[in-house]
């Protein structure tokens, strides 16, 4: 198995996939993070899309993120299932999210998108994408 890397076990049962346990990073010396989202403990987190118009980038070269004004952007954590946040327009980046469990492993989907955006997790305020 590749370190640095999101996994998420799955059985393929009757042509379904079914959890096979919570997810996880294998970071590099073989520890493992498990990603279990813990619901006792929330947060408010800011967050920016990885969805990209073009590519834009600043004057450092970093991909800057954007939300399309008027979309609904929705916020998934991982809980045995994917579990809505809610969504919300965007008006202006970031998106602010209240009540997010901490720990955990999330989605933000943009309405009508083919919902490949990319999973992340928080740490320290930022988001760690994978």
């Amino acid at each position: 198995m590749g370190t640095n890397i999101a996994y998420l076990p799955m059985y393929y049962v009757k042509e379904k996939l079914v959890p096979a346990g919570s997810p996880l990073i294998l970071e590099k010396g073989g520890t493992i993070n498990w990603l279990v989202a813990d619901e006792n403990y929330r947060e408010k987190v800011k967050l920016i899309s990885t969805t990209r118009k073009k590519q834009l980038t600043d004057t450092d070269g970093i991909e800057k993120a954007f939300f399309e004004k008027g979309k609904n952007y929705e916020l998934f954590y991982w809980n045995n299932g994917w579990k809505s946040l809610g969504s919300q327009p965007a008006a202006a980046a970031p998106l602010i999210f209240e009540n997010v469990p901490t720990g955990g492993l999330y989605w933000l989907v943009a309405e009508g998108s083919r919902k490949d955006e990319r999973i992340f997790t928080i740490e320290n305020g930022k988001q760690v994408w994978w």
